[in-house]
């Protein structure tokens, strides 16, 4: 009996790539953890912790279009490597600035936009380019099995950089993540997807190309229905990860003990449902799972919004997590079945646009919320902006999604 959570991995391309992905993105996660420790022993500052993280957030804001503009007009593929070259050098670069102990938080800053620039071009290709793999018949499952890999890694790596920074120093860990790039630069190498027909070999200029997509997206009131509902879902769900402190020491009376547990139960709920994506993609279609992460979601923040203990608001938290990554797995993929294949990079661009660009906004609104309010009363807000977003959009979102024209990959495509 076949096993539905590993579809994809019937593909080689799709083996190849996730086999070099995972060693990659551990390495990312261990010096992202190491320049949180470098940050914070230069300047003993948690303002300057913020400023690195608004420095990796704002490319995707800025760039995060470009990127999905090259991938509809140039080769995946080859773009991919480009750019994870690219960071195998920043990377390396940073090892050497900090091994020379010349790194100051200026260069620190210099360095998050040059990585989010990068993170901000290579998104939106990634996504295109999962269909080109798997077909449509296995996209869903690929990006979960993607997703589960993205949060394995954000559990392991951040482990294995704490003992690195312990046991060798902060360089090391960066001068490892420079190797990990090796691993997704040799899979793409390996990997053979056939000529993309639909494209011209002349390029349009990247006015005209964008111009073309939201022209698109202004006329197809799906498409324009769940990239508003991921909108909402960025700026009043994703946002209430920023408040755990709050929850941990405010409501639970807990310190960073409690604020780790809380943490750990979201990406475990993540994680969580990452596998169950896999699992049940090909029983239910996207928009049902769409709108089923939408509503585990809500019912996390009420359960949240009246828990006075540590045990509860730990599930609920779970709960959160699990509903946030059900429901953006499935808007991703809903989204890539629903546009033409010539125009799905761009989309892809405009999906990383609003999922990355929009986090800052969403983080201050429900700071805002809470300091004013208190976090309970921004839990509920958030929870009935979410619930009316959910009731509008379903009237815009048809049960069952138009093709997208990609026909599954061939017996011999597959292996």
């Amino acid at each position: 009996m076949k096993i539905a959570a590993l579809q994809a991995l019937k593909y080689r391309n799709f083996r190849l790539f996730i086999g070099g992905q995972i060693f990659s993105l551990i390495g990312i996660w261990g010096q992202h953890m190491a320049q949180s420790w470098l940050v914070y022993e230069l300047t003993g500052s948690a303002v300057w912790l913020g400023i690195i993280d608004a420095a990796n957030a704002l490319p995707m804001l800025l760039f995060s279009l470009l990127g999905g503009s090259l991938a509809d007009q140039l080769p995946k593929r080859r773009l991919l490597i480009y750019i994870h070259f690219s960071g195998m050098l920043l990377a390396a670069v940073y090892a050497f600035l900090v091994f020379s102990d010349v790194i100051t938080i200026y260069l620190i800053v210099v360095l998050a936009l040059l990585g989010g620039f990068l993170v901000a071009l290579e998104y939106p290709i990634r996504q295109a380019i999962y269909i080109e793999m798997v077909g449509e018949e296995a996209l869903t499952n690929a990006i979960a099995l993607n997703s589960a890999t993205f949060n394995l890694a954000r559990l392991v790596g951040p482990a294995i950089g704490g003992y690195l920074v312990s046991a060798f120093g902060v360089a090391w860990c960066m001068a490892i993540n420079s190797a990990s790039y090796l691993t997704i630069i040799i899979s793409l190498f390996l990997i053979k997807l056939k000529e993309d027909r639909t494209k011209t070999r002349r390029t349009v200029s990247f006015r005209r190309s964008m111009k073309q997509v939201f022209i698109y997206i202004r006329e197809q009131r799906p498409i324009k229905g769940l990239l508003v509902l991921v909108a909402a879902m960025t700026v009043f769900g994703w946002s209430f990860m920023v408040m755990l402190p709050v929850l941990a020491k405010e409501v639970l009376g807990g310190g960073a003990l409690v604020l780790g547990h809380l943490m750990s139960a979201a990406g475990l709920g993540a994680l969580m449902a990452s596998i169950l994506v896999a699992v049940v993609s090909n029983m239910f279609a996207p928009r049902t799972l769409v709108f089923t992460g939408l509503h585990a979601f809500i019912l996390s923040l009420l359960v949240l919004t009246f828990s006075r203990s540590p045990l509860v608001s730990t599930i609920g938290v779970s709960m959160a997590g699990f509903g946030l990554v059900l429901f953006y797995v499935n808007a991703n993929s809903a989204l890539q079945r629903r546009v033409p294949h010539e125009l799905r990079g761009r989309v892809m661009g405009v999906y990383a646009l609003i999922f990355g660009g929009m986090r800052p906004f969403g983080s201050t609104q429900m700071g805002a919320i809470t300091d004013w309010f208190g976090i309970h009363t921004a839990f509920v807000i958030s929870s009935a902006i979410l619930a009316l977003s959910g009731f509008l959009v379903s009237r815009w979102v048809p049960p069952v999604p138009r093709p997208a024209g990609t026909d599954a990959l061939s017996a011999k495509e597959r292996h």
